[in-house]
């Protein structure tokens, strides 16, 4: 008897645990064969729009295999959706893209919940521990209470009724044409087929109208720009839209003349580029000797080789020539003294052949008079506007003005 007493004791110990008093109640513990998740599991959360008969210390499964329990059930703000915390073991293989689904083992079995690697990789961490599965990647499966509804719905007026009517408006559109019926099954099975074989650059098509659409969300900004940008241009196109109809109607008129007149000079411009033919054939005939030749027009008189010779911008040029006599025309190569005569210079040229040294008069001005014998000055270079000096009185105006300067003697033809 004592034995009895201890037992219920122990028992009704338990139950007050189980409803809170002790501990934290009996959601906090593990059913009795239930998915093993460690002693360090990770706690994930996911949002669901209806938990429907979701309870806590239901399975979490991953391809039909148990690998953690719901810990928690609780309505997010606004009591539009429900948040469910789940206690899963480390070691499951959760990587990013993973989905949650609510399912049912049966038809009126328990639910679970479900989550759904997905089939292609995708960019991103695995999920730990604190991660969220939000209400776009939740779904739940169909409940039979659902199904029965709709098929509730359907039987009861909700378009029983009209299947006899259908089937006698389909008999009526196919009497009498089987055979247009039959080619246009045909035609739909080769579209459907070909699609069949297209999927995948459907898919792709698909794929890049997304990026294509993401790409464009992101410079929404810019694009609202550029069509405010357009508008005062389009307002301008607007009030200008008579004169460019006008000018496109002179257009059209231009194009109209300028077709008949070629119409009409066709002959004679066919004839002038058949005389123009000899003349082409024998630039062709030149090749390169009339390029060449042009090259001297640019650099006359000299040719492009002496450009190789001019160091810089500039180039000095040295002109040697004979006089037979120095009349004043030094003087218009500015020479700023006076000239003179040489009286010693023959006039017979043929006194030259005979060997007579000509003496050149000396060009500076004197400035005193130099001793017998004496050598005479070097010749300094003449400077423009330079003064002119005056000459001081000498005995002898050759022997005050010049010194003998032997120079060669010119040959036949020399000037």
């Amino acid at each position: 008897m004592r034995n009895l007493r201890l037992l219920v004791a122990v028992v009704a110990i338990a139950l007050l645990g189980g409803c809170g008093v002790f501990g934290q109640g009996v959601y906090d513990t593990p059913l009795p064969g239930g998915a093993d998740v460690g002693s360090k599991p990770i706690t994930l959360t996911a949002d669901f729009e209806d938990v429907l008969d979701l309870v806590p210390q239901s399975s979490v499964r991953v391809d039909n295999v148990a690998v953690g329990r719901v810990s928690k059930i609780r309505l997010n703000e606004g009591g539009r959706s429900a948040r469910v915390t789940l206690v899963v073991n480390r070691r499951t293989d959760l990587p990013a893209g993973t989905t949650a689904r609510l399912q049912q083992t049966s038809l009126l079995g328990e639910k679970y919940v479900a989550l759904v690697r997905p089939e292609q990789p995708v960019a991103g961490p695995a999920l730990a521990s604190g991660d969220r599965i939000g209400l776009a990647e939740t779904s739940q499966a169909a409940e039979v209470e659902q199904v029965l509804g709709a098929l509730s719905t359907v039987l009861n007026g909700g378009g029983i009724g009209q299947f006899q009517e259908i089937s006698r408006e389909l008999q009526k559109v196919s009497d009498g044409r089987p055979e247009e019926i039959r080619a246009f099954l045909t035609q739909v099975k080769g579209f459907v087929s070909t699609l069949d074989e297209r999927k995948e650059s459907i898919t792709a098509a698909i794929d890049g109208l997304a990026k294509l659409s993401a790409n464009l969300d992101k410079d929404r900004g810019k694009i609202e720009s550029a069509l405010d940008g357009l508008e005062p241009g389009m307002r301008v196109i607007a009030d200008q839209r008579t004169q460019l109809v006008d000018m496109l109607r002179a257009l059209d008129r231009l194009s109209a003349v300028t077709v008949r007149t070629l119409d009409r000079s066709q002959d004679d411009i066919v004839g002038s580029l058949k005389s123009l033919e000899p003349v082409i054939t024998q630039l062709a005939k030149a090749g390169s000797d009339l390029p060449n030749s042009l090259e001297i027009l640019l650099t006359y008189p000299f040719p492009d080789s002496v450009l190789g010779a001019i160091k810089g911008d500039y180039m000095n040029l040295f002109v040697v020539t004979n006089f037979r006599s120095l009349p004043a025309g030094c003087g218009a190569m500015g020479c700023s003294w006076p000239q003179v005569e040489d009286p010693n210079y023959p006039a017979d040229p043929g006194a030259m052949r005979k060997g007579q040294a000509r003496r050149l008069p000396n060009l500076l001005p004197p400035t005193s008079s130099p001793a017998p014998g004496s050598p005479s000055p070097t010749m300094p270079v003449p400077r423009k506007n330079a003064p002119k000096p005056k000459p001081s009185p000498s005995p002898s105006s050759s022997s005050s003005s010049s010194a003998p300067v032997p120079t060669a003697l010119p040959q036949d033809g020399d000037e």
